[in-house]
């Protein structure tokens, strides 16, 4: 559920951050082009948890990605605790104003 939330909050996040950034002529092929990647890969996603099933079992198949979705989550943790927001921040006004 915390990761769902998390998840949901990071994309409001980015979104809007795009929509401050990019020309608006530019938002609705852009926002279109993602929405295409991201269900091609989640398409993709279920294909290949489908063919896995076939020789792995549905309990050793989730720990394994619940164990790889862990290890990604504390790499994304680290890379955000390396991020400084307030220089970030400084830098994203001059992008918006420039």
């Amino acid at each position: 559920m915390f990761i769902t939330f998390a998840g949901g909050l990071s994309n409001i996040c980015i979104d809007t951050v795009m929509m401050k950034v990019i020309p608006k002529a530019r938002l609705g092929s852009l926002f279109g082009m993602m929405q295409a990647i991201s269900n091609t890969a989640l398409g993709l996603s279920m294909a290949a948890a489908g063919f896995l099933l076939e020789g792995v079992s549905a309990r050793d198949l989730s720990l394994l990605i619940g164990v790889v979705y862990i290890c990604l989550t504390g790499v994304y943790a680290w890379l955000f605790f390396r991020l400084n927001l307030v220089k970030e921040k400084k830098n994203l006004l001059k992008m918006v104003a420039g």
